[in-house]
């Protein structure tokens, strides 16, 4: 489990610089190394906690993109101040 969780960190930072072949990539690294994850992420200053990697959420844990938009109109609305906690 620590080293399928270990790659799947990796992974995440590889993703970010291909060019090309990210689905691909993505694909052969959750059949390598299963979609069990079991930790939290942080992006954009927002935690996530994901148990498990599924096509639902694939592209907040690799990309880093979860409601962009959305995010953006919250945080005006409510403010920096607040932390939000989401659990996928």
């Amino acid at each position: 489990m620590f080293l399928s969780r270990s790659i799947l960190k990796i992974s995440r930072k590889i993703i970010k610089i291909l060019p090309k072949g990210r689905t691909a990539f993505i694909n052969i690294i959750l059949r390598i190394f299963g979609n069990n994850y079991g930790d939290e992420i942080s992006i954009n200053g927002l935690r996530f906690y994901i148990n498990k990697i599924n096509p639902v959420n694939r592209g907040l844990f690799f990309l880093g993109r979860y409601e962009e938009e959305e995010t953006k109109i919250i945080k005006s609305i409510v403010g920096g101040g607040l932390r939000f906690r989401c659990r996928i």
